[in-house]
């Protein structure tokens, strides 16, 4: 067995904000917990609120008050501060946090979970792993288009190493990523709280700490219980415990970062398996992805294509018609499964699916 700890890394919700007035008015002086509104909006917020808890420490951040109209006028989002995510039982404290200051927890918007190590199965290197996809040794299962990133240390008479790589893009339901947290640390911005989590489950500071990463959407969080059959939507209780954490992210895992070994066979699906996690972990729930979408044709992406430049055709056209082509062009990009379609080759944007800004984020 070798030395792992998996935790949860990002976790941000989508509720219902049942609060009408400002919420500095309305709980200052009554609440645990300070509310501070920035003077900037996001790109769909006209409100964002820095939450700090009895040591005035930066407890979550709240986004509310939605510029669009194709979101709900109660509709928010908040996110915990990255630090809040290394506790013990952190969820139990944020579902109070929900109810106390009146927001009704809807769903779970963006949920990162990672797995940090030293070795893989058998003993096997990041680093191998990595030469290995870069050789086709190794074949990703899933979302085999990969991006790669090189170390920015440069180092004299040696080759430029490759200490990351990803799969998957801003606009997927579930996206990967591998890479060296310890060089992460060390050039971004040191977490102690990381490093100790590191040490109290056996992994050496001292040695470069690996980490796979899965992010998963709002659109991909629905799973099945392997051995009920039931499907569900993952909650914060989902990863309330740590065996649950585990339980999610192994079920991800088998789905999004699983490999093959690259024997030559045209047919994949027949390829052995590359073991990359502990064996005695079995997926409990699979993800799925319930959808009553059909699939597109040539035609459809003509007529998405036509419909968003209609407003070159009519131009007397006012407000309530450009939010009409809006709404129009969201529900038929979701029926036909064209939104990367849409926001990459059309609105040519990369949406980060309702995530705090980056000013934000530096502060996290």
């Amino acid at each position: 067995m070798f030395p792992y700890v998996i935790n949860c890394d990002w976790l941000q919700v989508y509720a219902e904000d049942k609060n009408e007035a400002y919420l500095d008015d309305i709980y200052n002086g009554k609440s645990l917990y300070t509310f501070e509104k920035l003077p900037h909006s996001s790109r769909h917020f006209s409100e964002i609120w820095n939450i700090y808890n009895v040591d005035n420490d930066l407890y979550c951040v709240i986004q509310r008050k939605p510029f669009s109209n194709i979101l709900s006028k109660c509709g928010a989002v908040l996110q915990l501060v990255n630090r809040e995510l290394y506790k013990d039982n952190f969820v139990t404290p944020f579902l109070y946090f929900l109810e106390r200051h009146h927001f009704r927890f809807k769903s779970i918007s963006r949920l990162d979970i990672s797995f940090d190590f030293h070795l893989l199965y058998n003993g096997l290197k990041p680093e191998s792993l990595i030469k290995g996809i870069m050789l086709g040794k190794y074949l990703k299962n899933n979302q085999s288009k990969v991006k790669w990133n090189f170390s920015s240390i440069a180092n004299v008479g040696k080759p430029m190493v490759c200490n990351s790589c990803s799969f998957g893009s801003l606009n997927s339901a579930v996206s990967t990523k591998l890479y060296n947290k310890s060089l992460e640390l060390k050039e971004v911005k040191q977490k102690p709280y990381i490093i100790e989590s590191w040490i109290l489950n056996g992994l050496n500071p001292d040695n470069d700490v690996w980490r796979i990463e899965i992010t998963i959407k709002s659109d991909a969080s629905k799973s099945i219980n392997l051995s009920t059959g039931e499907i569900f939507r993952l909650t914060p209780n989902n990863v309330k415990l740590h065996s649950d954490l585990e339980d999610v992210f192994f079920s991800y895992a088998a789905k999004y970062f699983a490999f093959k070994h690259n024997d030559g066979k045209k047919n994949k699906t027949r390829m052995k398996d590359l073991q990359i996690f502990p064996t005695e972990r079995k997926p409990t729930i699979y993800p799925v992805r319930i959808t009553e979408e059909s699939d597109s044709t040539r035609s459809d992406k003509i007529f998405l294509k036509k419909l968003h430049h209609i407003h070159k055709e009519i131009p007397t056209h006012d407000f309530e018609v450009e939010q009409a082509i809006n709404v129009i062009s969201d529900a038929f990009s979701r029926g036909k499964r064209l939104m990367e379609y849409r926001n990459t080759k059309i609105l040519n944007i990369e949406r980060r699916d309702l995530n705090i800004d980056d000013n934000i984020l530096n502060e996290l």
